[in-house]
């Protein structure tokens, strides 16, 4: 007699944002200033008077009450009025807006740089230890970016074990970043966007033979061409942003021949975690990647010319835009019109491998969408103390008579993550920045489903309110690291 086994539905959750102590809804340091307050608030009524301390005290209640009073995102009404200010003050000096080529105002880099975050990039072509030639980043904070094509094979029919275990190879992966000497960061990127069916052509055209009937051709033909209409194109990447103050090199080009001795082997790892042919990214194909995300209507040109046998010749100096503005909601830049978001919170409670297939999947009404999860890893030397310390705090939190249910989970949740910490689980803290682009100027329209298609993956977005241009940046397949870069203010 043999018995079916039934498929065990896996569960994923735990995550968890690290708090601070303090009082309430106060971090440790605002707990400080408030305490630090009421002894000033003290002290004038001993020197002053009552009316005085009293004023005090309203300007202190009136502080803490714009600190303390936060939305669905975690932002203080404090954060967003010096969110605005900052971004009106950027749009009268002229910071939103950039203009490049011969029409710069100040034409002195004879190309169409990068600009914002990525103004003070710059790409170099290596080969790595096996023969592969691939593109390097260099980033103005010194840290080096290696982006690498993917071709996952979803799992659309996979059984729920093998499911289960690329999920799980895949989270192994993640961890093991922590003991990577030198990687500081990592994304994955899906990017769902049209396809103008050239693809599709030049593969027919290959596999046809001289002789073959002219019936079948012009089937072929009509195949093609109904394929082709309303075609959609998912393209993946993965990058890993390397630091080279951590592998001891003192020159970039040093690092640059460590990153290529070790690229077999995490190319190697990353492609058994079930992501498929792992194809090292060139200079060529990166800067083209990179101009079709800023002028989305060049994607017809490059793959015409690929069509036709033709290489294009583009340099990373020419793959930026002419232009661009960056309103406070949209980022208008050559063809396209984008409106980026960022993550407030993961999915709460506990979800199914198959929790992000709204979000990264196909939508009628929404022309390019890109999400790219971000990743960085933490130090295996620092992890444990990090761990120790936040469990501390959530312990602390539940202490009492009647403590909050959210408060327990918490700490039962920090708990957890110290055993698996201490099991030799990897720690790294993680985000995500949705991008929407469209063609047709209608940003709103374009970028109405998008939030919805978030909560159906039970994830809360913000949009990245006054810092477009930097959050599109932050988004592509580059290896940026968030709030680590100079930027390059006004035009050109």
């Amino acid at each position: 007699m043999s018995a079916a086994v039934k498929a065990e539905v896996r569960t994923y959750g735990g995550w968890r944002q690290p708090r601070s102590a303090g009082i309430g809804a106060l971090t440790l340091l605002q707990t400080v200033v408030a305490l630090g307050g009421l002894i000033v608030v003290i002290a004038t009524m001993m020197m002053a008077n009552v009316l005085w301390a009293g004023g005090v005290l309203v300007v202190e209640a009136g502080v803490l009450y714009l600190v303390s009073t936060k939305d669905k995102h975690g932002l203080s009404l404090l954060d967003k009025g010096a969110e605005r200010l900052r971004f009106r003050r950027a749009a009268r000096s002229g910071a939103t807006r950039y203009v490049s080529g011969p029409l710069a105002p100040r034409y002195t880099t004879g190309g169409f740089r990068l600009p914002g975050v990525l103004w003070r990039s710059t790409v170099s072509e290596h080969t790595d230890s096996v023969g592969r030639r691939f593109a390097l980043v260099h980033h103005g904070n010194k840290s080096l970016a290696v982006v690498m094509a993917l071709s996952p094979p979803g799992t659309g029919l996979v059984d729920l074990d093998q499911a289960n275990d690329l999920v799980a190879l895949f989270g192994h992966w993640l961890g093991n970043l922590s003991g990577e000497a030198a990687v500081v960061a990592a994304s994955v990127s899906v990017e769902t966007c049209p396809d103008s069916g050239e693809r599709l052509r030049r593969a027919m055209a290959r596999q046809s033979v001289p002789g073959a009937p002219e019936v079948a051709r012009q089937v072929i033909s009509e195949v093609v061409d109904s394929s082709a209409q309303g075609a959609v194109d998912i393209k993946v990447w993965a990058t890993l942003t390397f630091s080279p103050a951590a592998m001891g090199a003192g020159k970039q080009g040093l690092a640059g021949q460590e990153i290529a001795t070790r690229l077999p082997g995490l190319t190697q790892t990353l492609q058994h975690a079930g992501t498929g042919p792992v194809h090292l990214m060139t200079a060529g194909e990166l800067c083209q990647m990179v101009r079709i995300a800023y002028d989305p209507v060049s994607a017809g040109l490059f793959d015409t010319a690929a069509s036709r046998g033709e290489t294009v010749a583009l340099e990373w100096g020419q793959c930026g835009p002419a232009g661009h503005d960056a309103q406070s909601d949209r980022y208008e830049h050559d063809s396209g019109v984008s409106r980026v978001w960022t993550m407030s919170l993961p999915p709460q409670g506990l979800v199914q491998f198959r929790v992000l297939e709204p979000i990264l999947g196909l939508h009628p009404s929404v022309e390019r969408k890109r999400v790219t999860l971000l990743y960085r890893p933490i130090d295996a030397a620092r992890a444990p103390s990090i761990i120790d310390n936040d469990v501390n705090q959530a312990n602390a939190r539940v202490k009492g008579t009647n403590p909050k249910a959210r408060d327990v989970r918490a700490a039962a949740v920090a708990q957890q993550m110290a055993n698996e910490e201490a099991a030799g689980g990897g720690l790294l803290d993680f985000g995500a920045v949705v991008t929407c682009t469209t063609t047709s100027g209608d940003v709103a329209q374009a970028a109405a489903p998008v939030e919805s298609l978030a909560a159906s993956s039970r994830l809360l977005i913000r949009e990245a309110w006054g810092a477009q241009d930097s959050a599109f940046a932050l988004g592509l397949p580059l290896g940026l690291l968030p709030g680590d870069q100079a930027m390059k203010k006004g035009g050109s």
